[in-house]
């Protein structure tokens, strides 16, 4: 249940709250059309890499810069495992990164039977419209 205390301002109570991601509305809307994939949490493979190299917690990367994370690890992206035509991946890139699992496309964000969610729309003082989507709850 979400209490509005002050007007444009973002705050939740550090114990319900899971995740919360800040986009820019341009974001948000090749988030929603599988451009852009959200990196989930610190995976322990890409620990090796050297630090300006490593993916962020919490930002949204391309398909591309998600393949490339990857092609630094010993887990390579190669096409020619990903052939089949299989209906619930857009392409053979996708299918790998949702088998790896670290990055989270959209769909499977949304896609959580424990907590709840919300999108808010906010235009910011420079006039920026900014999306914040939440994941919240104390049923994990």
């Amino acid at each position: 249940m979400r209490h509005v205390i002050r007007r444009s301002v973002f705050d939740s109570n550090s114990s319900t709250m899971h995740t919360c991601v800040i986009m820019t509305e341009d974001q948000y809307k090749k988030w929603e059309s599988g451009k852009l994939y959200y990196y989930k949490y610190s995976a322990w493979l890409f620990d090796n890499l050297p630090k300006e190299k490593r993916p962020e917690v919490g930002c949204l990367y391309t398909q591309d810069e998600v393949i490339s994370f990857y092609d630094l690890t010993k887990y390579k992206y190669d096409p020619s495992t990903y052939i089949s035509a299989n209906e619930e991946y857009s392409n053979s890139k996708d299918q790998f990164i949702k088998e790896m699992g670290d990055f989270i496309g959209y769909d499977d964000w949304f896609d959580d039977e424990y907590l709840e969610m919300d999108n808010e729309k906010y235009i910011t003082p420079n006039g920026e419209r900014i999306i914040v989507c939440c994941k919240y709850g104390n049923d994990y």
